[in-house]
Parts: structure tokens; sequence; C-alpha cells
């Protein structure tokens, strides 16, 4: 029960992520940036939360900054790309790796916990945090909430005619330019959305998984999500199932290293397979195509 509670509340993370890689990829970008706006966000929230501002406050006050942090991230690799012409997938990399050590030093810093013995924020209140539905695992209702968010996202997507354009840009970019197609609506939106969501989930991280926000413990969910969204094929729909794959392969990996004394990191090795399996089924579509 353990670890069935575990897998599902780590995809509800990976869902969330995947979903902002999704709307990014559907405009012909892929962002590399996953773990620094996850740990950006995740910090912004616990900040807030551990804040004096009443609880009616702190909790959508602390979402939608961590949603804002990540949006700011996002934003500025597409404002380098549109005006400075710097390639998206390089500059969001470059971005994360300069946030990951500036928060990682605010955690051993100022912002350290007073009472904790990790390198993290004080862990936040007990009537914010998700309640468990599986306990002893931190399973809780954000899992829901988050296959609604993709729900939600496959209804854009697929019947709205924003989501149709929004396709078009992402396989036709010259074509959709030519028919009268914003060359700055897409990129801005979908690199909002996917700053905003890759935000929320450090957020969601913090209030129902760590209850802190601890140095490291964005490691692998960028990564995985990004892998979520790429197996998927940047279907919305298909982001459900796959994220609990990627969450049961992690865990389950995890769980073998753990009580097989592996010496290195087994889930890494797996999730190179995985990306280097779907690189090579893309490529055979693209020829047939």
């Amino acid at each position: 029960m353990y670890y069935f509670g575990t897998i599902l509340s780590l995809s509800a993370i990976l869902m969330t992520a995947a979903l902002g890689n999704a709307f990014l990829m559907k405009s012909g970008q892929i962002n590399l940036g996953g773990e620094g706006q996850i740990y950006a966000g995740g910090f912004i929230a616990a900040i807030i939360f551990n804040s004096r501002i009443p609880f009616f406050l702190s909790l959508p006050l602390g979402l939608l900054m961590a949603g804002t942090m990540g949006t700011v991230l996002t934003v500025l690799s597409v404002i380098l790309q549109k005006y400075k012409r710097i390639n998206y997938m390089l500059s969001s990399f470059l971005i994360s790796a300069a946030v990951i050590p500036i928060t990682d030093a605010l955690i051993a810093g100022p912002f350290r916990g007073k009472n904790a013995n990790l390198l993290s924020t004080d862990f936040i209140d007990k009537s914010i945090r998700f309640k468990s539905i599986l306990p002893p695992s931190t399973f809780n209702g954000y899992f829901f909430f988050a296959v609604l968010l993709c729900l939600a996202g496959a209804f854009v997507v697929y019947r709205t005619t924003t989501g149709y354009q929004l396709s078009i840009y992402g396989k036709a970019q010259q074509f959709s330019i030519y028919m009268g197609f914003s060359d700055t609506k897409f990129p801005f939106i979908t690199g909002s959305l996917c700053g905003f969501l890759h935000g929320l989930a450090g957020a969601a991280a913090v209030l129902g998984n760590y209850y802190a926000c601890h140095t490291g413990f964005y490691s692998g969910l960028g990564w995985n999500s990004l892998s979520s969204c790429m197996i998927a094929f940047s279907n919305p729909l298909l982001i459900i199932p796959s994220s609990i794959c990627v969450s049961a392969v992690t865990t389950g990996a995890g769980y073998f290293a753990f009580f097989h004394n592996f010496d290195f990191d087994i889930s890494g090795l797996i999730q190179g397979i995985v990306f280097f399996m779907i690189a090579v089924f893309s490529t055979k579509m693209r020829i047939k195509q």
C-alpha cells in the first residue's frame, strides 16, 4: 500500500509538469529547465506557507507565486529566443542550471529551518498540508486535480480553435504565419503555461510529499516529467498513464536498488534506455511519414 500510494502521489507531480511540457512541445519547443523551475516554485511556495499570512490567503497565494516564478523563468527563455536568437532549449537549461545553486544557497543560508536536521526550509504547518488518503504513503487528493488538469488540457488542444491553431503552428510555423497566426502569441502563451505548471508541480510536491523545500527534492522530477510527455507524444490524455508508468519505474527502481544494495542510480539507467527507445521510435515514425 505504501509503494502503491507513493507511485500515484509522484505521478500527480509528473502529470502537472508533463502537461506544461506538452503545451510547449505543441508549439515546436522543448523545455530542458524543468528541474530549476520546479525547485524555484517549491521554494517560493514553502516561504509563503511558512509566513504569517492567514491560511485562507497563504494557500492560494503560495500556489500562485510558485506558478508565477516558473512562468518568469520560461518567459525569459522565450524573450531570449525571440529577440536575441538564443536557442530555447539551451537557454532554458542554462537558466535552470543557474537557479538551482542560487536556491541551494538561500536554503542553506537565510531561509534554513531552525529545527530541521536537513538543509531545508521550516516544515509547513499541518493544517496546510495535503492530507494522505492511503497512509502511510503521501497519496492525496491532488492526484485527482492533476488528472482533471490533463483532461482540461486535452479539451483545449483538441476541441478548441486555439488548440487547433497551436498544433498547426508547431508543425508548420512559416505556413501558420503566412495564414495570419501571430508569431508572438503562441510562444509566450505556451511558455507561460509550461513554466506555471512546473512551478505548480513544485508547490504540490511541498504541500503533499515533502512538507518543506529541501535541497535536491527536485532531482529527477523535471527529466521524468519530460519523459512522461515524450512517451505520450505530447497528448494530454496519454500523459495520465505515461506519468503513472514513469512513476512506477522510478519508485520500483529505487525500491530494487535499496534492497539489493546497488551503488549507482539504476533509475537513471532505465530512464536513459526509455529516452533512447523513444528517440528511435520517433525517428521511424517521421521516416514513414
